[in-house]
């Protein structure tokens, strides 16, 4: 039965007290496909922590840290832009780091999945960017591409003033 399988995979990831990996939930369940485990892990309860997974239930935050994270998220969103993940995580990762690692989110990626699961219906979210709730996030490339054919002329220190602030790797200026 899929089903089973789907909650059987999810319940794994409940049981488990840490981040695990998609190779471990396939040892845990041999023969099942990657798309099995790709499905299963879309449940809003497990958290992505970009190829490792976390159960919400597993999360130690306490409502002060609950509402310390949404302090920083407004003071970085409030100028409704659309914000990368790596800037709420410097601000973290520099006054509270304890929150973060003590739930397994050692990179970026992996404490956005813990602020969307907290705020989702308070924020935009749309992986790796932020928003105030009711702001349409436009990816970096799209908004570059935009402004560069709006304009009869631009600079490239302009183009790599963007790239730099909007944390966009631009791999030639071709």
């Amino acid at each position: 039965n899929v089903t089973s399988v789907y909650s059987s995979i999810v319940d794994f990831i409940k049981q488990a007290r840490y981040p695990i990996t998609k190779q471990q939930i396939m040892q845990k369940f041999p023969g099942i496909t990657d798309i099995v485990v790709s499905l299963s892990v879309d449940d809003n309860e497990v958290l992505n922590y970009f190829g490792e997974y976390l159960h919400a239930c597993r999360l130690s935050i306490s409502n002060e840290e609950r509402k310390y994270l949404r302090r920083v998220i407004e003071r970085v969103v409030n100028d409704r832009e659309t914000h990368s993940i790596k800037e709420i995580w410097d601000i973290i990762s520099v006054e509270q780091p304890a929150i973060m690692s003590r739930n397994g989110a050692l990179i970026p990626f992996s404490a956005f999945s813990i602020l969307e699961y907290l705020f989702r219906e308070e924020f935009e979210f749309s992986r790796p960017y932020i928003a105030q709730q009711g702001v349409e996030i436009d990816r970096p490339g799209d908004r570059l591409h935009e402004a560069i054919y709006s304009s009869d002329e631009f600079a490239i220190s302009d183009i790599k003033d963007f790239a730099k602030e909007n944390r966009y790797q631009i791999y030639s200026m071709l």
